[in-house]
């Protein structure tokens, strides 16, 4: 009796062992995996933000393209008004003088508005 107790006292230990030893690899393997996967979430974000960054420097090139034609079809379109219209300005005739004889003079004097000293307006 006192055999078997001391054999199933070594089984325990033994079997103590081999569970703190599969406790251990368990441990050791669950940090190795979650160093693992930070790496790769790492990875994955820093890809991700290239990707983000190249598409943004991108759609900024286009952009840019897109508001430089715009500009340069309004100043086009501008440059062509704005010469339509001096065009149109050079085609009005100038301007007909009228000459008033001298010896005429003029029809109207202040003093015939505002009324001369004496008078009654």
């Amino acid at each position: 009796e006192e055999q078997v107790t001391r054999m199933a006292e070594q089984q325990r230990s033994e079997m103590r062992a081999q569970i703190t030893t599969l406790d251990e690899r368990v441990i050791e393997e669950i940090t190795r995996l979650d160093a693992r996967v930070k790496a790769e979430v790492q990875d994955m974000s820093k890809r991700t933000h290239e990707r983000m960054e190249t598409q943004m420097g991108t759609v900024m090139e286009t952009l840019e393209a897109k508001i430089t034609d715009t500009y340069d079809q309004l100043k086009e379109e501008q440059t062509s008004q704005l010469n339509t219209l001096h065009a149109a300005i050079a085609r009005i005739p100038p301007p007909k003088t009228v000459e008033v004889p001298a010896e005429r003079g003029p029809r109207f004097t202040w003093s015939d508005h505002l009324g001369a000293p004496g008078s009654e307006a």
